[in-house]
């Protein structure tokens, strides 16, 4: 699979999404991997040092 992380206050515009605050530090992150598993696209998800929304695509699909 294909997965790809974005700073989580890029959605703050979304209506329904939950709002993070965006602090000085925060430049907008958006960074992609390839061909991984959803195990190893959750770990490098949840070991940003922001807040991030995470995408997965299937392989051949999206990214």
């Amino acid at each position: 699979m294909n997965a790809v992380v974005e700073s989580t206050w890029h959605d703050n515009s979304c209506e329904d999404a939950d709002k993070v605050a965006v602090g000085d530090e925060m430049v907008g992150l958006c960074e992609e991997r390839r061909n991984i598993s959803v195990a190893e696209a959750m770990t490098w998800g949840m070991s940003m040092k922001e807040e991030v929304t995470l995408y997965l695509y299937d392989q051949g699909q999206g990214i």
